[in-house]
Protein backbone atom coordinates (compact mmCIF):
# COMPACT_ATOMS: atom_id res chain seq x y z
CA UNK A 1 0.00 0.00 0.00
CA UNK A 2 1.09 3.45 -0.97
CA UNK A 3 1.46 6.36 1.37
CA UNK A 4 -0.87 9.16 0.07
CA UNK A 5 -1.62 12.57 1.57
CA UNK A 6 -4.04 15.03 0.73
CA UNK A 7 -2.37 18.20 -0.27
CA UNK A 8 -4.15 22.04 -1.10
CA UNK A 9 -1.80 23.11 -3.66
CA UNK A 10 -1.76 27.11 -5.21
CA UNK A 11 -2.33 27.92 -8.75
CA UNK A 12 0.97 27.94 -10.66
CA UNK A 13 1.46 30.03 -14.08
CA UNK A 14 3.97 27.38 -15.94
CA UNK A 15 6.14 27.87 -18.78
CA UNK A 16 5.74 24.69 -21.25
CA UNK A 17 6.80 22.63 -23.96
CA UNK A 18 3.94 19.96 -25.37
CA UNK A 19 5.89 16.93 -26.04
CA UNK A 20 3.99 15.09 -28.86
CA UNK A 21 4.77 11.66 -30.20
CA UNK A 22 7.50 8.91 -29.72
CA UNK A 23 7.69 8.94 -25.53
CA UNK A 24 11.57 7.70 -26.08
CA UNK A 25 12.39 11.34 -27.80
CA UNK A 26 10.67 13.29 -24.42
CA UNK A 27 14.35 13.96 -23.81
CA UNK A 28 14.40 16.39 -26.46
CA UNK A 29 11.18 18.55 -25.52
CA UNK A 30 12.83 18.49 -21.98
CA UNK A 31 16.09 20.38 -23.53
CA UNK A 32 14.41 22.66 -25.60
CA UNK A 33 12.19 23.80 -22.39
CA UNK A 34 16.06 24.12 -20.21
CA UNK A 35 17.46 26.02 -23.38
CA UNK A 36 14.60 28.21 -23.58
CA UNK A 37 14.65 28.93 -19.61
CA UNK A 38 18.70 29.74 -19.94
CA UNK A 39 18.11 32.22 -22.76
CA UNK A 40 15.79 34.40 -20.57
CA UNK A 41 17.24 37.56 -18.41
CA UNK A 42 16.28 36.09 -15.51
CA UNK A 43 17.25 32.96 -13.63
CA UNK A 44 14.59 30.08 -14.11
CA UNK A 45 16.25 27.40 -12.98
CA UNK A 46 13.66 25.38 -10.85
CA UNK A 47 13.89 24.78 -7.48
CA UNK A 48 12.62 21.48 -5.83
CA UNK A 49 8.93 21.20 -6.60
CA UNK A 50 8.94 23.62 -9.32
CA UNK A 51 9.12 21.47 -12.36
CA UNK A 52 6.17 19.18 -13.65
CA UNK A 53 5.40 16.88 -15.95
CA UNK A 54 1.53 16.48 -17.50
CA UNK A 55 1.21 12.74 -18.40
CA UNK A 56 -1.56 12.24 -20.28
CA UNK A 57 -0.88 9.08 -21.40
CA UNK A 58 0.75 6.15 -20.42
CA UNK A 59 3.89 5.09 -22.56
CA UNK A 60 3.35 1.20 -22.24
CA UNK A 61 -0.72 1.42 -24.09
CA UNK A 62 -0.21 4.75 -26.14
CA UNK A 63 0.77 4.27 -30.11
CA UNK A 64 4.13 6.57 -29.85
CA UNK A 65 2.44 8.12 -32.36
CA UNK A 66 -0.27 9.47 -30.27
CA UNK A 67 1.89 10.17 -26.54
CA UNK A 68 1.23 13.76 -25.31
CA UNK A 69 3.32 14.65 -22.22
CA UNK A 70 4.03 18.25 -21.22
CA UNK A 71 6.69 19.56 -19.13
CA UNK A 72 6.76 22.80 -17.26
CA UNK A 73 8.40 25.24 -15.21
CA UNK A 74 6.99 27.68 -12.78
CA UNK A 75 7.62 31.05 -14.12
CA UNK A 76 6.45 35.04 -13.01
CA UNK A 77 3.15 36.03 -13.99
CA UNK A 78 5.05 38.54 -16.43
CA UNK A 79 7.51 36.80 -17.75
CA UNK A 80 6.70 36.74 -21.99
CA UNK A 81 6.45 33.42 -23.08
CA UNK A 82 7.03 32.71 -27.15
CA UNK A 83 7.90 30.42 -29.80
CA UNK A 84 7.71 26.31 -28.71
CA UNK A 85 7.15 28.05 -24.83
CA UNK A 86 3.27 28.15 -23.96
CA UNK A 87 1.63 29.33 -20.61
CA UNK A 88 -0.36 26.70 -19.07
CA UNK A 89 -1.98 26.68 -15.29
CA UNK A 90 -1.70 24.48 -13.08
CA UNK A 91 -5.23 24.88 -10.88
CA UNK A 92 -5.20 25.36 -7.13
CA UNK A 93 -7.14 22.82 -5.46
CA UNK A 94 -6.96 19.16 -3.58
CA UNK A 95 -4.55 16.82 -4.69
CA UNK A 96 -3.91 13.22 -3.65
CA UNK A 97 0.01 13.17 -3.69
CA UNK A 98 2.03 10.17 -3.44
CA UNK A 99 6.07 10.10 -3.21
CA UNK A 100 7.56 7.91 -5.96
CA UNK A 101 11.88 7.27 -4.84
CA UNK A 102 13.81 5.86 -7.24
CA UNK A 103 13.87 5.29 -11.22
CA UNK A 104 10.94 7.09 -12.82
CA UNK A 105 11.18 3.94 -15.48
CA UNK A 106 8.52 2.56 -12.67
CA UNK A 107 6.85 5.63 -11.74
CA UNK A 108 3.71 3.96 -13.36
CA UNK A 109 3.87 1.43 -9.91
CA UNK A 110 2.80 4.70 -7.99
CA UNK A 111 0.54 6.20 -10.31
CA UNK A 112 -1.67 2.74 -10.44
CA UNK A 113 -1.38 2.48 -7.01
CA UNK A 114 -3.09 5.69 -6.80
CA UNK A 115 -5.89 4.99 -9.17
CA UNK A 116 -6.06 1.20 -8.61
CA UNK A 117 -5.83 1.05 -4.33
CA UNK A 118 -6.31 4.71 -2.92
CA UNK A 119 -8.60 6.16 -5.51
CA UNK A 120 -11.32 3.99 -5.16
CA UNK A 121 -11.53 3.12 -1.47
CA UNK A 122 -10.81 6.98 -0.37
CA UNK A 123 -13.86 7.85 -0.77
CA UNK A 124 -12.41 11.11 -3.05
CA UNK A 125 -13.37 11.83 -7.07
CA UNK A 126 -10.87 12.41 -9.36
CA UNK A 127 -11.07 16.35 -11.18
CA UNK A 128 -10.87 16.73 -14.83
CA UNK A 129 -6.80 17.01 -15.22
CA UNK A 130 -4.21 14.95 -15.94
CA UNK A 131 -1.90 13.32 -13.28
CA UNK A 132 1.14 15.71 -12.69
CA UNK A 133 4.51 14.73 -11.50
CA UNK A 134 6.19 17.32 -9.58
CA UNK A 135 10.16 16.90 -9.72
CA UNK A 136 12.09 17.35 -6.61
CA UNK A 137 15.50 16.76 -8.08
CA UNK A 138 16.91 15.37 -11.88
CA UNK A 139 19.49 12.77 -13.32
CA UNK A 140 21.90 15.36 -13.97
CA UNK A 141 21.76 16.00 -9.89
CA UNK A 142 21.43 12.64 -8.09
CA UNK A 143 21.74 8.98 -8.76
CA UNK A 144 18.87 7.18 -10.59
CA UNK A 145 18.05 5.51 -7.03
CA UNK A 146 17.77 8.74 -5.09
CA UNK A 147 15.34 10.67 -7.86
CA UNK A 148 12.09 12.16 -5.98
CA UNK A 149 9.64 12.60 -7.68
CA UNK A 150 5.69 13.33 -6.48
CA UNK A 151 2.78 11.58 -8.83
CA UNK A 152 -0.39 14.30 -7.50
CA UNK A 153 -4.06 13.78 -8.87
CA UNK A 154 -6.45 16.43 -8.51
CA UNK A 155 -9.49 15.73 -6.82
CA UNK A 156 -12.87 17.37 -7.19
CA UNK A 157 -13.79 19.26 -4.13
Amino acid sequence: MINVTIKNMPARRLAVVEHRGNPEKVGDSVNKLINWAKSQSISLKPNAGEAFGFAYDDPKTTEATEFRFDLGITVPEKLKLEGDVIEKRLPSGRYAVAMHKGSRDNIGDTIYGLCRDWLPNSGEELGDFPCIFCYYNFDHEVAETELLTECWLLLKD
